[in-house]
């Protein structure tokens, strides 16, 4: 068991996951981190918390691939943390051919993420105007509430 695997298994749930964004920001833990990646189900969840700290989108869109669906739906929620535009739009083609996940597309919206909302929903078919038109209404809503609470 590797020192920070060991370290982190003790600490309060909390605790463990500011531990591990904490590991993500320091250098000197990437070999450990690294090593993690290889392990079982629990080592690679605490991998892909590290990527809030280390910002590394490439490091979530292989988790996005593991075996163990708790990696790949804490995956999902670190794109828009970690990932830069490119790797936010190809994990949102992943995860909306997988299964038309509207909620990754929706917390890139609520980050002003829009240069990848733009070329996710650029080119639907005529058929998906709906979804985009509620999208269009709720960003109305958000930004008619915040001009209200100026």
């Amino acid at each position: 068991m590797s020192a920070l695997l060991d370290e982190v298994s003790r600490l309060p749930y909390g605790e463990r996951i500011a531990r591990m964004v904490a590991a993500g920001k320091d250098p000197r833990a990437a070999t450990e981190i690294d090593a993690l990646e290889k392990g079982d189900a629990f080592a690679r969840w605490l991998v892909v918390w590290s990527c809030h700290g280390s910002k590394d989108g490439r490091r979530v869109l292989r988790a996005l691939h593991d075996a163990s669906a708790l990696v790949r739906g804490l995956a999902l929620r670190a794109v828009v943390a970690a990932c830069d535009d490119v790797q936010a739009f190809d994990a949102f083609q992943l995860a909306w051919g997988m299964r038309r996940d509207k909620n990754l597309l929706a917390r890139l919206r609520e980050e002003d993420r829009f240069a990848v909302v733009d070329r996710a929903t650029h080119g639907w078919p005529s058929e998906s105007t709906d979804l985009l038109a509620a999208l269009i209404d709720d960003w109305l809503q958000r930004i008619e509430k915040a001009e209200q609470s100026i």
